[in-house]
């Protein structure tokens, strides 16, 4: 089993109410679909690959 970490995020109440109704559908606390959803995210090469083109975008458009 891992450690678990605290983390503290800011997100868009449309985005905290899907992951309430989510979480309350399947009986998991929100943290849970949260971890699932990232684990999902992150070992997933097309959603990181985007991910790094839309920030590689803002930053450059951030610099010019």
């Amino acid at each position: 089993m891992s450690n678990k970490v605290a983390l503290q995020a800011r997100i868009d109440e449309d985005v905290d109410l899907q992951l309430r109704q989510i979480a309350a559908k399947h009986r998991k606390r929100p943290n849970v679909i949260v971890d699932a959803a990232l684990r999902h995210c992150f070992s997933n090469r097309h959603f990181l690959s985007k991910l790094e083109e839309l920030f590689t975008k803002k930053e450059e458009e951030i610099d010019y």
